[in-house]
């Protein structure tokens, strides 16, 4: 009964195993009775002598009480049959039963029924030898399979746990430039296009690839991510398109590349910038041709994979000075992504803090009661070079250091942090203060703040601000603005 391994799912082994063991056993109707399931009333196979319906798993779950205190296996004949049973089985014509019992984990779980039904027909003793080690074996194959069903079940919900943490809802940012990244990230995911996320380190690349993977077509399929820089070239190219058996001292087996075990989903190429030139050219051969070649092979292997590239550096710039593939860079700059740094969108560091605030109070188990004014005030002074990963490993520290049932103060950031210059302070609501002055007074900061970053370009800063570059000019004119102003 080699067959036991080749089945996929429990309900395929209860549809066909039977068939097998009636072969086996010479019986006319064999089954699987599984109390309580699905499986019991399908799990019947019987030979072409048996022309009679009855229903055997009524006859079997009956006998599951009676033989509780019976050896296993057990061979019965009609006459021996409790007199529920006896009237049922003589009407179709049966004379013997042989019944095994199926555990799991140490618990019965079920029966192996087999049956004759010509008459001075019964089993021998080879073939209650025979029904006990397949129940022992059976038992074993029932429980991995069912072992195997709870797994995937559990690694589908799991999935769907991590697709709904990666999509665009839970991108945390309300600032305009977030809103506009948002609007391109729905179109661009329900498409298939190949994408380009540039950005500084730590503002969000590899989420921004994640949340493109999960609101695509490919959801279902694998989200794979490799650093460019993290491995030296040879490894690398063993990593990405895998090799042969043979093809290098160490291998001593064949072994899938990423791009295959990506099939059919996505590929995050993060880095991309520091690729080695040889392996620029061995990618550019796959996006055009789709087919990669595992190092020392010589056949191709196709591959369905959507490519996301992330970089930290201008990939135009490292063109131009040499450093990266014209023709690579064309064929990865479908569609450009062009992350924010923190500094540039601080309305969303106190929804970012606060954000960080609930997730390590829980992990930690410590009840602290938001941010004080003075230290959410740093927080959106500072200029996060290491952006929002920056800021998540600030209030980790931060609430580590902080007192349970209080405010997070100042006291618990870092130097660097209480170190900044608090210049800007807005006006709060009171007397003489209105609500056009609440907001006259955010938009001239913004602007501010934008032009300075931007080193007072006015049509770029336009551009980021949705204004047009005659409506900037007025606003810098009402607000008497010039870029000494900080």
């Amino acid at each position: 009964m080699t067959q036991l391994a080749t089945f996929s799912s429990l309900a395929e082994l209860t549809e066909e195993f039977p068939s097998l063991l009636a072969g086996a056993l010479g019986a006319d109707t064999c089954g699987l009775i599984f109390p309580c399931s699905e499986e019991g009333s399908r799990g019947f196979a019987r030979t072409e002598r048996s022309c009679v319906a009855m229903p055997e798993s009524a006859i079997a779950n009956s006998l599951l009480g009676a033989a509780s205190q019976s050896e296993m296996p057990l061979r019965l004949l009609v006459s021996e049959l409790p007199e529920r049973s006896k009237a049922v089985a003589k009407s179709a014509g049966i004379s013997c039963i042989l019944l095994a019992e199926l555990r799991e984990a140490e618990e019965r779980c079920g029966m192996l029924y087999a049956d004759h039904r010509q008459p001075g027909m019964e089993f021998s003793e080879t073939d209650v030898q025979l029904v006990h080690v397949l129940a022992t074996l059976l038992s074993k194959a029932v429980e991995n399979l069912r072992l195997k069903e709870r797994m995937s079940r559990e690694l589908e919900s799991l999935r769907w746990e991590v697709d709904s943490r990666h999509c665009f809802a839970n991108i945390i940012g309300q600032s305009l430039c977030m809103q506009r990244l948002f609007s391109i990230l729905q179109r661009v995911a329900a498409s298939d296009v190949t994408v380009l996320v540039e950005g500084e380190s730590g503002s969000g690349k590899e989420l921004v690839a994640r949340a493109i993977h999960a609101g695509g077509k490919r959801r279902q399929a694998r989200f794979v991510a490799q650093n460019c820089a993290a491995l030296p070239e040879h490894l690398l190219e063993s990593e990405l398109f895998g090799h042969v058996r043979g093809a290098f001292t160490g291998a001593h087996r064949d072994k899938k590349g990423l791009f295959e075990v990506a099939h059919g989903g996505t590929f995050l190429l993060d880095e991309i910038a520091d690729m080695p030139p040889m392996l620029q050219v061995k990618l550019l051969r796959v996006l055009q041709d789709g087919k990669i070649r595992r190092v020392g092979g010589t056949d191709p292997i196709e591959v369905d994979v959507r490519i996301i590239a992330a970089t930290n550096k201008p990939l135009e710039e490292e063109v131009r000075l040499g450093r990266f593939r014209s023709d690579l860079f064309y064929r990865l700059n479908v569609m450009r992504i062009e992350l924010p740094p923190l500094r540039d969108r601080r309305d969303d560091i106190p929804l970012l803090a606060q954000h960080f605030l609930d997730r390590f109070s829980a992990e930690q188990r410590k009840s602290v009661e938001g941010f004080t004014q003075a230290a959410m005030e740093l927080l959106v002074n500072y200029d996060w070079p290491g952006n929002v990963r920056e800021l998540e490993n600030e209030v980790e520290r931060a609430v580590v250091l902080s007192n349970p049932g209080q405010a997070l103060s100042a006291a618990s950031l870092s130097d660097k942090v209480r170190s900044v210059d608090v210049a800007i302070h807005p006006p709060r609501p009171g007397v003489g203060v209105t609500l056009k002055d609440l907001v006259e007074d955010v938009e001239r900061r913004v602007i501010v703040e934008v032009l300075n970053a931007n080193k007072w370009n006015k049509s770029k800063t336009a551009r980021i601000l949705g204004l047009s570059r005659q409506g900037l000019l007025k606003k810098i004119a009402r607000f008497d603005l010039t870029p000494e102003q900080d």
